[in-house]
């Protein structure tokens, strides 16, 4: 991969609402030049679209992990059930899996009640399908760079879920943001009419949401595979001794350039890594000489079909 294309990947997937003309400064090349990079990484879909990143938490929502397997690999059967998961409202992102599991779906719901009904009106009417291999849900969620794009660590950490407080939404703020995760590079003037609301409103409404920390971002949806790189989802079994390094664990992760997300969980494993453009030898041997692991699963990823971090409708 060409520097400079790695280098307007790495900004644009720290801030995919950022302009030309910026992009152009930051990668040292001409607004036009920026302008061409974007539609050529679009093109070859190593970008496969952007996301608003909020807090779920924030507006009073719980994330939960799940892995499926399928019970049956006929290709009809199998794009039957993707198509369901992908229309679930609650469903919020949906990988592939080659490796461990077929499936990992996270969940998105007010609370553990509306999840079980979800979740168990889908298996129902899937039964003959998939099987549900895990559940474990989120306690909290660290998202890193993809420093691997630009060779060097930023040590950029954004935490979401955890401990917060419910922050409840007027009608004009809840139809800028729901704007804003169906179109995330929206401008602000179409974000005006779509919602009906001044321009003024709305620029006001898209700062104190992101002086909530309920947006926390906005980023891409990237295609590893058209990168070349691998994706994996490593869960973590801490010892005894091991859980009381998670502090430092977190630490490690910040500056590996490979680990661009540290999830918590409850559950049979503690922690799960999202890894990319690192071989399983390497990684696991990495964390085996760093921590103190009882066990491990490797997921192997390979391919996002669906990335969101609320539902698209967010009071449905």
């Amino acid at each position: 991969m060409r520097k400079k294309l790695g280098k307007a990947l790495f900004f644009l997937s720290t801030n995919s609402r950022i302009t030309t003309k910026e992009l152009g400064k930051l990668i040292r090349s001409s607004q036009q030049s920026a302008s061409y990079l974007i539609k050529q990484l679009k093109k070859k879909r190593v970008i496969k679209g952007y996301v608003t990143i909020v807090d779920p938490i924030k507006l009073g929502f719980n994330n939960l992990l799940v892995g499926l397997n399928f019970l049956s690999f006929d290709k009809d059967v199998r794009e039957g059930v993707l198509e369901i998961l992908k229309q679930t409202n609650a469903i919020i992102s949906i990988q592939e899996a080659s490796l461990g599991v077929d499936l990992v779906v996270e969940y998105c719901t007010p609370n553990l009640s509306a999840f079980n009904k979800t979740h168990s009106e889908i298996t129902n009417k899937l039964y003959r399908s998939i099987e549900t291999k895990f559940i474990f849900p989120i306690v909290v969620k660290h998202k890193y760079n993809r420093d691997y794009l630009i060779n060097k660590s930023t040590e950029r950490d954004i935490v979401l879920c955890g401990d917060r407080q419910v922050n409840i939404l007027s009608d004009a703020e809840t139809k800028v943001l729901q704007e804003l995760l169906e179109h995330p590079d929206a401008t602000l003037n179409s974000i005006s009419k779509a919602t009906g609301t001044s321009l003024k409103t709305v620029v006001n409404i898209k700062k104190k949401l992101e002086k909530l920390f309920i947006i926390r971002g906005y980023g891409c949806v990237i295609n590893h595979s058209a990168l070349g790189f691998n994706r994996f989802l490593v869960l973590l079994k801490l010892s005894s001794q091991g859980v009381g390094e998670i502090n430092r664990l977190t630490e490690y992760c910040l500056r590996h350039k490979n680990i661009i997300e540290l999830i918590k969980i409850i559950g049979d494993y503690h922690v799960v890594l999202v890894v990319e453009n690192a071989r399983e030898s390497n990684i696991i041997q990495e964390l085996r000489s760093n921590f103190f692991i009882e066990d491990y699963e490797l997921i192997e990823i390979e391919s996002v079909n669906k990335e969101y971090y609320l539902p698209r409708n967010i009071y449905e």
